[in-house]
C-alpha cells in the first residue's frame, strides 16, 4: 500500500464506525498524524505519585522521542523536566 501524506487522509464514507479499518493499525501516515495532533499536544500519563514516594525519587520516560524526568524534591513537591543535558544534548537521567 502506498502511503499518502497525512494531510490527505480522509475518513471513508462507507465506514460503519464499529471498529477501525485495518489500514489504521499499520499506517505510518496516520501514526505521524496521531503523534503530531494527539500525543504531543495533550498531557500524557508519566506515572503515579506513589511511584516516587520519597524526596529524591525520580522516574524517566520516553514518549515518541520526547524524553522527560519526574522527581520529588526535598520539599516534597513533584516536578517534571525535559530529560536533556543542556551541555551535551544527551539524557540527563536514565532508569
Amino acid at each position: 500500500m502506498t502511503e499518502l501524506p497525512y494531510d490527505t487522509l480522509k475518513i471513508p464514507n462507507d465506514w460503519d464506525r464499529k471498529g477501525l479499518p485495518g489500514w489504521t493499525y499499520h499506517s505510518p501516515a496516520l501514526f505521524a498524524l496521531e503523534r503530531e495532533r494527539v500525543f504531543l499536544t495533550h498531557w500524557q500519563l508519566a506515572g503515579h505519585v506513589c511511584d516516587i514516594p520519597n524526596a529524591g525519587d525520580w522516574l524517566a520516560f520516553d514518549i515518541l522521542g520526547e524524553r522527560a524526568v519526574v522527581m520529588r524534591g526535598q520539599d516534597g513537591v513533584v516536578r517534571a523536566f525535559h530529560n536533556l543535558c543542556r551541555h551535551r544534548g544527551g539524557a540527563g537521567g536514565t532508569g
